[in-house]
């Protein structure tokens, strides 16, 4: 049976909220091809390695992240590995993420999708929970057209 490994390569990986090093190096440490995990896995297991960010694609390992996806999309991933991996029994599928998914597609349905085939979803979570310092964009409100070179007044709410 084939295990996906899912392997979040978004520009958030960067952060350095683990001591002195990134996510990504957590993440490369941890499923990188000499690691205990992933020779633990590999007894049980064929492992298919996958990076994402706004889409999902296969690659050699964790060692083939850098960390420059613009946005995490969960779902997308999801369905592009499931559908990457059609035809093949898999047992499993592991996210490996920090969760930030701002991607807007509809988590439900992929996993729906993947729960009609009795693929199961395992996560592991990279990075705290919260931040101590954090900003939020709440609404902002600004003109729909302008003039080119006009001044405008944008209207912002933090939290």
């Amino acid at each position: 049976n084939v295990l996906a490994v899912l392997l979040d390569d978004s520009r958030s990986m960067r952060l350095t909220d683990l001591g002195p090093t990134s996510r990504l190096a957590a993440v490369q440490t941890a499923f990188g091809d000499s690691s205990a995990i992933v020779a633990a896995l590999g007894e049980q297991f064929v492992l298919r390695f996958f990076r994402f960010a706004a889409s999902a694609r296969p690659v050699s390992g964790a060692g083939a992240l850098d960390a420059s996806g613009t946005r995490t999309d969960l779902a997308t991933a999801l369905d592009d590995a499931r559908e990457e991996l059609a035809g093949v029994p898999v047992a499993g599928m592991l996210v490996v993420s920090d969760g930030a998914d701002n991607g807007g597609t509809d988590l439900g349905a992929s996993l729906l999708a993947l729960r009609a085939r009795r693929i199961p979803v395992f996560t592991v979570g990279v990075g705290l929970d919260r931040f101590p310092r954090d900003i939020a964009i709440e609404r902002v409100g600004a003109p729909t057209t302008i003039l080119e070179g006009a001044n405008i007044v944008v209207d912002a709410t933090l939290r």
